[in-house]
């Protein structure tokens, strides 16, 4: 599971992007959560409790 803001200049969104169609093809199970008009991290607490649920949603779906 990656989290990255579309905005990010620290890590590139496009490699996350790239990443995760690669995980895809080859059958991987990933999730790839995209945080629109955000930068590296400095979520605000709307973002940090959607990020929270959706990291449980993934495990749960993955059998964690």
């Amino acid at each position: 599971m990656s989290i990255h803001g579309d905005q990010d200049t620290a890590a590139p969104y496009d490699q996350s992007v790239l990443l995760h169609q690669k995980l895809d093809t080859v059958g991987a199970k990933n999730y790839f959560l995209t945080i629109p008009g955000k930068k590296h991290g400095n979520f605000d607490a709307g973002e940090m409790t959607m990020i929270h649920e959706e990291i449980w949603r993934f495990l749960k779906e993955i059998g964690i």
